[in-house]
C-alpha cells in the first residue's frame, strides 16, 4: 500500500498519477481534506488534515509500506516558519504512531542549511522531525518550481507587464516541473532501498526575461520586464494575494538565490526532469 499526501496538489498529484499507472489502484491510498477527483473507485481515499489532525493522519499513513509526504504552508499564515515546525511535528508524530517504514518527503535545495534561506527553512525543520521518527526517510530536495512562475504568467498577460523576482534579468535560473519532481518522488517508493537525500533539477535554466518571452508568444501581446527591487519584493507578493509572512519568507529565498546561498548539498544521487518550461507553460494556458 502506498500513501500519497497532497494528492490534489501539483506534486503530490503527480506522485499519484505515476503509482497509478504502474500499480494496482487496491494499493494506492489518498490521504488528504478533499477526495481526489481522479482517484479510482478501487483505490482508497481517507480524511485527514495536517493541521492539527495527528491521529487522523496517523491512521491513514498505517498499513503502509511507503508514504509521500510534504509542508503544505498556508499562503495567509500569521507566522509561516511557526507554522512549518507545527506541520513538521505533526507529520512527525504521525509517522510514528502509524508505523511506516519508509517515507518520501518533498524538500528543497538548500534545506541542509539551518538559516538564511527564506521559507526553504520551514523544510529544514521537516527534515529534521522526520530524521527523529525512525522511519527510513528518504528527503527529495527539488531546485525551482517552474509552476512558481505561473501566476507571474497570468498577471503579465492582463498587464503586459512581468514583475522579476529575480536579477539580473538574464540570469539563468534553474526549474523543474512538478510532474517531473512527482514523478520521482513516485519512484522512490516503489524502489526497495533509496538513499536518503536525492536532488532533482530541471531539464534546462530560464531568466526571468526568458519566461516572460514564452509567455509573451503564447499570449500573442508584448510583454515589459520589469525587475522588482529587493525591498518592494514582499509588497508585491501581498498585493498578489499572500500574507506578510509567507511574502516576507518567499523575498528572502529570492535574495539568497540570487546571493548564491541555496546550493544543493551534494550528494551522490541527483536526477534531472525532462519537461522544458515550453511545455509546463503551454499546458496551463490550455487548462
Amino acid at each position: 500500500m502506498y500513501a500519497i499526501l497532497g494528492a490534489t496538489g501539483q506534486v503530490g498529484g503527480a506522485v499519484l498519477d505515476t503509482l497509478l499507472a504502474q500499480e494496482p489502484a487496491e494499493r494506492i491510498r489518498a490521504v488528504g481534506r478533499r477526495r481526489p477527483a481522479r482517484l479510482p473507485r478501487e483505490a482508497e481515499w481517507r480524511h485527514a488534515d495536517l493541521r492539527g489532525d495527528t491521529a487522523a493522519l496517523a491512521d491513514a499513513l498505517a498499513g503502509a509500506t511507503a508514504a509521500f509526504v510534504l509542508s503544505p504552508l498556508s499562503p495567509g499564515a500569521p507566522d509561516v516558519h511557526a507554522e512549518g515546525e507545527a506541520l513538521a511535528r505533526t507529520l512527525a508524530e504521525a509517522v510514528v504512531r502509524s508505523g511506516c517504514p519508509r517515507v518520501v518527503a518533498l524538500s528543497s535545495q538548500g534545506a541542509h542549511l539551518a538559516r538564511g534561506t527564506g521559507v526553504i527553512g520551514t523544510l529544514h525543520a521537516l527534515e529534521a522531525a522526520l530524521r527523529r521518527t525512525g522511519a527510513r526517510t528518504t528527503f527529495l530536495r527539488s531546485t525551482f518550481f517552474m509552476q512558481s512562475w505561473l501566476p507571474f504568467a497570468q498577471a503579465a498577460m492582463a498587464s503586459g507587464t512581468w514583475h522579476a523576482m529575480h536579477v539580473p534579468l538574464d540570469a539563468p535560473l534553474d526549474a523543474v516541473s512538478a510532474r517531473d519532481v512527482g514523478a520521482c518522488a513516485a519512484r522512490l517508493m516503489r524502489e526497495p532501498d533509496p538513499p536518503a537525500i536525492v536532488n532533482i533539477g530541471g531539464a534546462g535554466a530560464w531568466s526571468e526575461r526568458d519566461v516572460a518571452g514564452i509567455v509573451a508568444r503564447l499570449a500573442g501581446r508584448p510583454i515589459e520586464v520589469v525587475a522588482v527591487p529587493p525591498e518592494r519584493r514582499a509588497d508585491v507578493l501581498c498585493a498578489a494575494g499572500l500574507g506578510r509572512s509567507h511574502a516576507q519568507a518567499l523575498a528572502e529565498m529570492h535574495a539568497a538565490i540570487e546571493a548564491g546561498a541555496v546550493p544543493f548539498e551534494p550528494v551522490p544521487r541527483t536526477e534531472h526532469g525532462t519537461e522544458s518550461l515550453e511545455e509546463v507553460v503551454a499546458r496551463s494556458f490550455a487548462g
